[in-house]
Parts: structure tokens; C-alpha cells; sequence
């Protein structure tokens, strides 16, 4: 299970990845102690304003950004999973 580690580039991939969950954790944290700190008993309401709003962001970025990314996913080839048309250009196979 760990053998798939031993790829320099899955390796740094997977690294980042935990690295950008530990910073998101620490920052809903700490959003949290903020806003119990400025507002004290009310924070929970603060919060729910908050993300709610992040929440909203989401679904209104989604579709804007799933519109955008059309173009790159029509450049995969379908049958292939995960070997791109463009990857030849780079003389690199990503299967």
C-alpha cells in the first residue's frame, strides 16, 4: 500500500495535500477563536454568517468555474483514464 510512495511526484503531491488540510483545519480554528474573540457570546452567530457566506461562494463559483474547466476536460481522452491528449506534447505517458 505505502509502495505507491515511492513515486517522487505522487509523493510531493500527496505531501502538499496534507499539508493544505492541516492549513484549512488551523484556519477554521482559528476563525473560530477570532470571532469568539471579537464577539464574545455571539460568535456562533458570526460564524453561521461567515460560512454561510463561504458556502454561497461555492455554489455560485461552481458553475463559473465547471463552464471554464470544459474545455480542459475535453482535451482527456475518455478512454484512457488519466492519460491526456496534451501529455504527448510533454513526452511523458501518464498511464
Amino acid at each position: 500500500m505505502l509502495s505507491i510512495l515511492a513515486d517522487r511526484t505522487y509523493r510531493h503531491l500527496f505531501l502538499a495535500q496534507i499539508v493544505a488540510l492541516l492549513g484549512a483545519g488551523l484556519a477554521t480554528i482559528a476563525l473560530g477563536l477570532l470571532a469568539y474573540d471579537l464577539a464574545g457570546d455571539r460568535a456562533a452567530l458570526v460564524l453561521g454568517a461567515v460560512f454561510a457566506n463561504k458556502m454561497i461562494a461555492y455554489v455560485g463559483i461552481a458553475p463559473i468555474a465547471g463552464a471554464f474547466c470544459k474545455p480542459l476536460a475535453a482535451a482527456c481522452d475518455v478512454g484512457e483514464p488519466f492519460a491526456c491528449r496534451s501529455s504527448a506534447r510533454y513526452g511523458r505517458s501518464m498511464s
